[in-house]
Order: C-alpha cells, then structure tokens, then sequence
C-alpha cells in the first residue's frame, strides 16, 4: 500500500528520482495523529451532528450512518477504510476505483494523513445522503451555519477592505494617462491584494484591532483613517510572519497575466480577500484602458477563473455557491463601500470577467501531479495559477515529509503553469524555507510554529521546468 520508493512521471524533482515518505496519522504527539484520532470527532462531526439535527430527525438512514462513522473515528486505530457507497454521487468511481484501492483495509491512522481527511469529509456527504434526490440532505452543505456564521462575524473588516479596494480601482482608472505611475502604483497594489488574499484567514481574527471599525456612513471619515491604520498594521504583523516571500515578483507577474486562475480556499472572510485580489487583477487592466467593457477586444480582456469545490469540503471549504451568496451579500449591504465593491464583483461574474469552475478535482486528495488530465488542462490554460490555502499546498508536496530547505522550485516543478503558492502553516510540512528562518520560528513559538497559521509562504515560480507526459 505504499508507493513512497516509486519513481512517479512528472512527480516533483528528487536527487535518486524517490520520493519522501507520506505523512500518516499513526504517531502520537504529531497534529495528523491529534487530527485523525481526536479532532475529526470531537470538534468537527459532534458539530455536524448538532448543525444537522433537524435532517436527522427527518432521516433515520442518516442518522445510523453518521453514528456508524463516529464509532469507525473513536476507534480509529483499529477501524478501517472501506469503499464509498454507490450514493450518486458523480465521484464515486473516481474514489473507489483511483484513491481509495490502495488504502482500502487500512486504518484511519495507518492511511495516508490527507487520504483519511478527505475521505472523513466524503463519508459525511454519503451519510447525509447529499447526492441523493429526494432525501433530506440532498445537496444541503452541512457546514452552512458555519460559513454563514464567519461571512456575517466580519463586516468592519469587510468595510476596510472595500475602502481601500474601491480607491485602487478609482486610482487606476484615473492614472491611465501615465502608463508609467500606473504600472507602479498597480504592482504595489496587486503586491498588498496579494497579502491581503494571504492572511485573510486571519487578518480579521487576530491582527484585526478588537474594537473594529465603524461601518455607520455617519463615520465613514473617521473610521476611515482608523481602517488605513488597521489595515498597514495587519499587513505589517503579517509581512514579519512570512518565511519566504516572492510577493513582489508575483505581483509583477500578475500584472502582465490575461489569465489568471485562483485555486480557492476558504469561504467567509477568506473568499472575500481572495475575490479583492481578482477584483485587483481586474481592475489593474483599466490602466490599459481595458477594464472589462463590453466592446473591449476579447484579447486584451483579463479574465480570474475562481477553482472552487464541488461539493462541501473541510468545514468551510469555498463552493461555487460561496461565491455567488459572497458577492450578494456584499453588493446588498448597508454600508456603501461594501456595496460598491459588491456591485463591482456582481459585475465582473455578469461579463466573464470572472468566472467560476467547480471540480471534483479539488475534493479529493490525490497530489497535484496526479491531477485528473481534465483539471491539469484547465490549469495550463492559465498564464499564473494562485493557489490557496494549507490543504491545496500539501497536495502540491504530496503531503510528503520534505526537507523544510528543499527548493520550491524543485519540489513544484511539474505543476502544468506558472505557479504563486500563498499559504499560511497550518501542517507539520513545507518546503522551500531556509533553516535559519525555520529556526527563528521554532524559537518564537516552540512546537506549534508549523500548525497555528502565524506563519506563511507566498512562494511564486514562473517556469515550472516539467510537464505531464502525454
């Protein structure tokens, strides 16, 4: 069941061609083990069970399942990984004839780490009933409450966000005179979206000052400059916490992109800063004369494809649907700014200049190299790839045990275009980080320094030197 001495086509790049071993969640003291054997359950599933009551009620079948996994997790040392059930669902095959022969009859801890994580999701949805018409979970995102709780926890950082977003978008459409001031002002722009879209899973929570910022019109200039202030000190904490940082360079790179592809997280405050940064890569075409308009050549249109999950996926896991209730509720809201920039985004899904591409692809926990050739072709389609979040970059190293030094460069090489990885450390792997900065981290928080998200990567390499074999 393991293939970590296999030579892998289009793999990332390795000295003897072998890859480092996987992850698993069978060694006590490590995150994977306290994921897999206490998280899962006791955080996440007893959550599921309460959010979920009145379709339990309704379904007993759902109901038995979602108890059957229970005990499976509180006994998942010895518990093991079965097949999905034919439950309609349009991945099952691919779950069952591609991911999961290798680790069917293993345990829960035994199994790779990102295997057992995925599939924990995957067996929820099974449970529910999900993919099956007429049942009383069909297609009801189990996690909602969550989301739509973490979406309505942060309109004054919302209301910063829009001020600071609407006056770039103001300024490039003024500036289109001076190509030159443009060009600079819109670099040091996409370079502060592009940190923004970093930390935006925390941003709102810990660096945000308590207090907030007043979202009343009858406020706007004062709690204008107390935004600026809360905005520069974010994004100062921040850029202290990043242990590498190729920001600037992606910022350029993003600036001369036409097609720019954003791999989704997060949805709540999350989705919001990662649809400023396409709202920015948009908006950033204007110093050209080419912001979106109608009769604007179909090439000098920039265009952001927002990849998002299929179905729900790690709690708040973004959906096309995320997406769609974002932008409303944005373009709904009381505080003008916020609405201006919804409205704005509510513009760009109106006229292609976003768009929106659900796949199974990203639920499953297949490494990056492995992606199914349709999701792969999509990607090449992209002149720079923004890929999000901790999950999405463990699947870019294979939730292996790289060396921490490894080059990124290496590491990534497959991956079928030009790559920004912008990732907070929330797993006890990476790559791409020199000693001494990993050292300095260990010092400033021992132990947790790779799990607690304070610190971060925005990793950019703009010539991956593999490609998949045909």
């Amino acid at each position: 069941m393991r293939d970590d001495v296999a030579k892998v086509p289009c793999a990332p790049v390795t000295a003897d061609g072998i890859l480092p071993p996987r992850i698993l969640s069978n060694k006590p003291g490590t995150w994977a083990h306290d994921t897999v054997n206490r998280r899962l359950r006791e955080s996440i599933l007893a959550r599921v069970f309460e959010d979920n009551a009145a379709t339990l009620d309704t379904d007993p079948t759902a109901l038995s399942a979602l108890e059957a996994l229970d005990a499976e997790l509180a006994d998942a040392a010895r518990a093991v990984l079965r097949p999905i059930e034919p439950d309609g669902g349009p991945d099952v095959r691919a779950w069952n004839d591609v991911i999961l022969p290798p680790w069917i009859g293993a345990t829960w801890l035994d199994a790779p780490w990102l295997v057992s994580e995925f599939y924990f999701y995957r067996r929820i949805l099974e449970a529910l009933g999900y993919f099956a018409p007429g049942r009383p979970g069909a297609l009801v995102d189990p996690f909602q409450r969550d989301k739509d709780a973490g979406l309505g926890a942060c309109a004054d950082a919302i209301y910063a966000l829009a001020q600071r977003l609407n006056a770039f978008t103001t300024d490039m459409k003024r500036s289109v005179d001076d190509m030159e001031a443009a060009d600079a002002n819109a670099t040091e722009a996409l370079r502060l979206f592009l940190l923004v879209s970093l930390w935006g899973n925390r941003m709102d929570l810990s660096l945000w000052p308590a207090g907030g910022v007043s979202a009343n019109p009858a406020s706007i200039s004062a709690s204008s400059a107390r935004a600026a202030d809360a905005f520069e000190e974010a994004l100062s904490a921040g850029a202290r916490s990043l242990l590498w940082d190729d920001s600037l360079d992606a910022a350029k790179a993003l600036l001369r992109a036409r097609r720019v592809g954003v791999v989704v997280d997060n949805a709540g405050y999350e989705l919001v800063c990662d649809l400023a940064l396409a709202d920015a890569v948009v908006c950033a075409a204007s110093r050209l004369g080419s912001d979106g308009d109608k009769d604007d050549a179909e090439s000098d249109r920039v265009r952001v494809t927002l990849r998002v999950k299929s179905h729900p996926t790690f709690v708040s896991d973004a959906m096309g649907k995320d997406v769609v209730a974002t932008v409303d509720a944005l373009a709904g809201s009381s505080d003008p700014a916020t609405a201006a920039m919804g409205a704005r985004w509510r513009a760009h899904l109106s006229i292609g200049a976003w768009t929106i591409e659900p796949s199974f692809a990203w639920c499953q926990p297949q490494p990056l190299w492995e992606l199914p050739r349709e999701a792969c072709e999509a990607l090449e389609r992209d002149d720079l790839v923004v890929l999000k979040g901790d999950a999405n970059y463990r699947r870019l190293l294979g939730d292996r045990l790289w060396p921490l030094d490894a080059p990124f460069h290496e590491v990534a090489a497959y991956f079928p275009a030009p790559l920004l990885a912008l990732r907070t450390l929330k797993a006890e792997l990476g790559c791409g980080i020199p000693r001494e900065r990993a050292e300095k981290a260990e010092a400033e928080r021992p132990g947790t320094w790779m799990t607690d998200g304070v610190f971060g990567v925005a990793q950019f390499l703009p010539n991956p030197t593999l490609r998949r074999e045909a």
